[in-house]
């Protein structure tokens, strides 16, 4: 009887060695649950990682007759978990949790794939090309000078093109961006055949593409390409036009023909062009054509050299702080309103500079505070054209006096910030003001002898104020990329 009880033992103890080597070794039990590692796991496609859009999903697995159940909460699944029937969007950051199960073999082990979606990369153009008048064209004044396109270069790490000219109109612009074309007639009616002779030209007034003495415009006429010199400033200055080239004979140029400008946007094929022009035009003005429903023309022809599907900017345009365009006044109406009118043409290809600029204003300084209250560009982001002491002090009502100027010059419908105050100037003899309006801005004081005085720009900027441009235009860049031109679809390398 012994024996025969020591054999029950034993063999009830060499059953539950066996069992238990069956359950680990070869299906593995845990958690009261029967995990085959017979059974492959689940294949998710495509595989876990960042995305930048929405990614169908599909989970598969090798072993036939498999049945698959996920979860998407975080929690481990199980056959009483969702039934797979169908690929799953995934359109926001998600992690996926799958098991396949057959009867016979139980479930697979837990397979997991986490999709995190992320913004898609700021893609910014690689190259710029920025058309416009002083504005554009930057470093006015005598110190703290800047340009926008420079430090845009620097913003986005890319090249920058500045074809900036001050004085410059809409037109005159657009006609060296090569959107609108300009007509010659040539004096004498021929073009000479030796590079060493040139022969005059004149242009309809307000097309010229030169309006600078200090520079030159290449370009062609009848296929004869040359260099256009301007000997001084308009309307006095006469335009000579010189070949490049000797030819055999000289070329007849009878009537009006087209002067092509070699610089112009095809120059610029792929670069991304902005546009901030029409500031020396919007009112009357002996330059040429002018007025708000002319220099919506003027853009309109000089984007539609834009290729299609190329993004561009056009700028809004800035009002002076002067008594007649500050705000509610009979000039800053037309500004706010032809501003208003490039928003709604160009729509997310526009900017609004001007009121990027208004918002820059520095709530410390008074001066700047009731430029903000005027709704101008802040004193503290414009251009100094010179710098100097009172030479005697001044009460608070006094309108004329001397600045000793240690460099530049005080223009009329200048600022002279004093202290605390802007005074706008009327008139001047030299360094002597003769005329102004008191407490234009900032708070009216008396100001001693020897007080700092900056000649300030009603609209000029200074490298501040460019920056802020610079900064804006690059945040304005990197929303039009990816709106217009996002990289491929797929998955973030």
């Amino acid at each position: 009887m012994q024996r025969s009880r020591f054999g029950y033992w034993f063999l009830s103890v060499l059953f539950a060695c066996v069992t238990t080597f069956f359950c680990f070794a070869v299906a593995g039990c845990g958690n009261g649950l029967l995990v085959s590692h017979s059974l492959s796991a689940p294949v998710f496609s495509p595989s876990a990682g960042n995305y930048t859009v929405a990614q169908t999903v599909t989970i598969s697995d090798s072993t036939p007759g498999a049945s698959i159940y996920y979860t998407v909460d975080g929690s481990n699944p199980t056959s009483g978990s969702t039934p797979y029937s169908a690929p799953l969007v995934v359109s926001s950051s998600t992690t996926i949790k799958a098991i396949a199960t057959v009867s016979t073999l139980g479930s697979s082990a837990i397979a997991t794939a986490t999709y995190t979606m992320v913004p898609p990369p700021i893609l910014l153009p690689g190259a710029i090309v920025c058309w416009g008048d002083s504005m554009t064209q930057g470093r006015q004044g005598v110190v703290d000078t800047g340009d926008y396109p420079s430090l845009l270069q620097q913003e986005t790490q890319g090249t920058v093109v500045n074809n900036g000219i001050g004085g410059q109109t809409s037109t005159q612009i657009g006609v060296r961006q090569g959107g609108i074309p300009t007509y010659v007639t040539v004096v004498g009616g021929s073009i000479p055949a030796s590079a060493q002779t040139g022969v005059q030209v004149t242009f309809q007034p307000g097309y010229e593409p030169l309006t600078s003495s200090t520079g030159m415009v290449y370009g062609s006429i009848l296929g004869v390409y040359g260099a256009l010199t301007l000997s001084s400033a308009l309307p006095s200055g006469t335009y000579t036009f010189t070949r490049l080239y000797s030819g055999s004979t000289s070329v007849s140029a009878p009537g009006t023909p087209q002067f092509v400008p070699i610089n112009t946007f095809a120059y610029y094929p792929d670069y991304f062009p902005i546009f901030w022009e029409g500031r020396n035009n919007i009112f009357s003005s002996t330059l040429g054509p002018w007025g708000p429903t002319q220099i919506m023309s003027d853009l309109a022809a000089q984007v539609a050299t834009v290729p299609q599907g190329q993004n561009y900017l056009v700028l809004s345009i800035a009002n002076q702080d002067i008594p007649s365009e500050i705000v509610a006044t009979y000039h800053y109406n037309p500004i706010v309103a032809l501003n208003k009118e490039l928003a709604a043409t160009y729509g997310e290809h526009y900017l609004d500079i001007r009121a990027a600029l208004v918002n820059a204003y520095d709530p410390s300084l008074p001066t700047d505070v009731s430029d903000f209250k005027y709704d101008t560009v802040p004193t503290s982001l414009r251009s100094i054209y010179g710098q100097g002491t009172l030479s005697s002090g001044i009460g608070p009502t006094d309108t004329s006096f001397t600045v000793n100027l240690s460099i530049g010059s005080i223009p009329t419908t200048y600022m002279l910030t004093i202290d605390n105050e802007n005074i706008y100037v009327v008139s001047v003899n030299g360094s002597t003001v003769t005329s102004a309006v008191r407490g234009f801005g900032g708070v009216i004081a008396p100001h001693a002898a020897g007080a700092a005085v900056s000649v300030v720009s009603p609209i000029h900027l200074n490298k501040q104020g460019s920056a802020v441009v610079a900064r804006t235009i690059a945040a304005k860049l990197a929303t039009l990329s990816n709106a217009a031109t996002p990289g491929p679809p797929g998955k973030d390398n």
